[in-house]
């Protein structure tokens, strides 16, 4: 699944022989402009990739890690609707092409553009879900209409901003206490918003005590509380045994669910929620329609338990590549449309699959017998499955090596 050059430019013509739909992940360490379109990638390193061209990786909506510090130009719809793409390094950026990164995940982003406009910023950050964060560190003159439709948008660095361009277009949006004294002009100030957050099991004693606490933007909750989640990161609800309908419909920013003892995810209860990334429950057998419709990073969920999914249960989760479902008997329509990174269904049980529950992509395969599984080398959110179990086995044949040779030499 790892498909490996060490061209300097890549064209059309180099990938018309290439089955792209079993790569996941595209290594390039001399790559220096790629000018075909790929897909289904998860993993890119290309660490002297300069010139990314048009519709390069446009629709790469499982690509969740790419290595290229030095990109300068981007094309066209270059990284459009890249949904699990949350890290991009554009600070050598000089040229974004119209659209170039609309739609895509990102939590954060840099430019040093010395003016930000609609001229050259046309639409590339749009439609960002997940974008708390801008910083223009050499931006002098910023047309606000540049980075109206983003919606999560909520802080500024502007150090050596001097003009700003329709400041009405962003009223409640805040700056850095390092930006200029003309950007922080009626404006209020605070830090750059916390992006990366993880869970802290030491955390959930405290909520066990409070019966709920918020840490970090993670809720830890015994119960699901009433109250507004749209700015958190992430949820650990200890004895919450169903998620009500549409729970978490829409919540853009949320990264993962901790929920030990749930058995039932309602209807649309996490539709929509485009980070999510983890899904944990111990006992989760039920899953209805819409329930992770479109959550579009979903790449942990334990189906160990499930019994039974209904229709466009996991609709557009991009993020599945292999999936094992052991009590599972009935796949209903559309319960995977359009998973577009989603290989191989391993249900052993199973007794019924309607023929459309693939519907609009149907590259996946459904398995029933162990010896016909197929093995895929994943990249899992970051890291490789087999990189890191391997890693732990060469630390283990190193520790042994040591004490056999520490042996050997107290006998000598």
């Amino acid at each position: 699944n790892t498909f490996i050059t060490l061209k300097i430019i890549i064209g059309d013509e180099d990938m018309i022989d290439v089955d792209q739909k079993k790569i996941l992940n595209f290594i390039a360490p001399n790559l220096v402009e790629i000018h075909t379109k790929m897909q289904y990638l998860r993993f890119v390193y290309a660490p002297s990739l300069k010139i990314v061209g048009q519709y390069a990786f446009s629709e790469c909506q499982s690509l969740i890690k790419i290595i290229a510090p030095v990109i300068e130009s981007v094309g066209l719809y270059a990284f459009n609707d890249c949904y699990n793409l949350h890290n991009l390094n554009l600070e050598n950026a000089k040229q974004l092409d119209s659209e170039s990164l609309s739609s895509s995940g990102l939590n954060q982003c840099t430019l040093n553009f010395s003016t930000v406009d609609e001229k050259n910023l046309d639409r590339v950050l749009i439609d960002q879900y997940s974008l708390e964060n801008v910083c223009l560190p050499n931006a002098e003159v910023v047309d606000f209409k540049a980075l109206a439709q983003n919606e999560s948008l909520k802080v500024l660095r502007l150090p050596v901003v001097r003009e700003i361009l329709n400041p009405d277009t962003l009223p409640h949006i805040k700056v850095t206490p390092d930006s200029s004294a003309f950007a922080k002009q009626n404006r209020q100030t605070a830090e750059l918003v916390q992006t990366d957050c993880k869970f802290d099991p030491l955390k959930v004693k405290e909520a066990i005590q409070l019966n709920t606490a918020e840490f970090n933007r993670i809720l830890y909750s015994k119960l699901l509380p009433a109250q507004d989640f749209k700015s958190l990161k992430g949820i650990f609800l200890q004895r919450q045994t169903q998620i009500p309908i549409s729970a978490f419909e829409k919540h853009y920013l949320l990264n993962f669910a901790i929920c030990p003892n749930v058995i039932e995810v309602s209807q649309k209860a996490f539709s929509e929620c485009f980070c999510l990334v983890k899904f944990f429950s111990q006992q989760l057998k039920f899953v209805e329609e819409e329930a992770f419709w479109c959550c579009s990073c979903l790449a942990q969920i334990s189906f160990k338990q499930l019994l039974q999914i209904k229709e466009k249960s996991f609709g557009f989760c991009n993020a599945f590549v292999n999936i094992e479902m052991p009590l599972v008997k009935v796949l209903p329509k559309e319960c995977f449309e359009y998973c577009t990174g989603l290989m191989q269904v391993f249900v052993p049980s199973l007794e019924l699959a309607d023929e459309e529950c693939f519907v609009h992509f149907k590259q996946a395969i459904i398995v029933k017998d162990l010896k016909q599984k197929q093995k895929f080398q994943e990249i899992l959110v970051t890291e490789f499955k087999e990189r890191a179990q391997r890693l732990k086995l060469i630390a283990r044949i190193k520790k042994v090596a040591y004490y056999a040779k520490q042996v050997k030499h107290y006998k000598e």
